[in-house]
């Protein structure tokens, strides 16, 4: 995962004194899917027992709009760029770019947005008026244009509660982010995504390759890459992945994974 990537180059900057990643030891992992126990096992976390469940904020998602019978317009939106504010993430890894790696993704998205005449949607990660939405959006105003900010303001998706990113992410045909977990929630429901990864660390890569993901690119391979998405069948982008769909996170939609965690914890009781 992207924790353990930058626990370890931290550790390897000397930022911090000792990796961290050694001092983990989880009886009971209730996780994801199989990319958190390939990273566990390649991070060497000292776990005993894996369990995969899937994801009990998705399973939330889909029984609180069957309950309350909303009903998703899977066009509603073009696309959806899921918010990543990389604030102050430059000195917390001893790097000069990896902020603005995160911006110029936003950049690339407004452009392509603006230039198709999309039906655009910001999902805003953080509540209202509290510090850490300042930081957030203070993030945006410093790298962005004076238009392009205006452009995320008027498109933005304000966060009202638990369930208000999940709204644009799965009414829209296409998500944009770097390694947010959202961009994994949306894969993991057959639906596409591109991560756009324009940071020179490889601590949010992610973890399927394909036409899914594409890194430290110009904007016209980015603008030829979204081309190709838009333009895929579900059966030839989901060809076109070196791994399943539900690598990672398991398939959250049709199981009962509140259940499945209770079973696992009662069995370990």
């Amino acid at each position: 995962s992207a924790d353990f990537r930058r626990d370890l180059h931290r550790f390897k900057k000397r930022i911090t004194k000792q990796n961290i990643n050694k001092n983990y030891y989880i009886p009971n992992y209730l996780c994801y899917g199989q990319n958190e126990i390939d990273d566990c096992k390649t991070f060497d976390i000292e776990v005993k027992n894996f369990y995969k469940t899937g994801s009990v904020r998705i399973a939330n998602f889909f029984e609180h709009i069957k309950r309350n019978q909303i009903e998703l317009n899977k066009n509603k939106y073009d696309l959806c760029l899921i918010s990543e504010a990389a604030y102050n993430l430059n000195a917390k890894l001893g790097e000069n770019t990896e902020e603005e790696g995160f911006a110029n993704m936003v950049k690339y998205t407004i452009k392509y947005a603006k230039d198709k005449n999309l039906k655009f949607i910001f999902a805003k990660k953080r509540y209202g008026s509290t510090t850490y939405s300042d930081e957030e959006m203070d993030f945006f105003k410093k790298y962005l244009s004076i238009s392009e900010y205006k452009f995320l303001n008027e498109n933005i998706n304000k966060k009202i509660d638990e369930y208000s990113s999940y709204a644009p992410l799965f009414q829209s045909k296409v998500a944009i982010g770097t390694q947010s977990t959202l961009l994994k929630d949306k894969i993991s429901c057959k639906e596409k995504i591109l991560s756009l990864n324009l940071t020179k660390t490889n601590i949010y890569d992610f973890p399927i390759k394909g036409v899914c993901a594409i890194k430290n690119c110009s904007y016209e391979k980015f603008k030829e890459r979204l081309d190709k998405i838009f333009s895929m069948s579900y059966d030839e982008y989901f060809s076109d992945l070196d791994k399943k769909y539900n690598y990672v996170i398991e398939n959250s939609k049709s199981e009962n994974v509140i259940d499945k965690i209770r079973k696992n914890i009662i069995k370990n009781l």
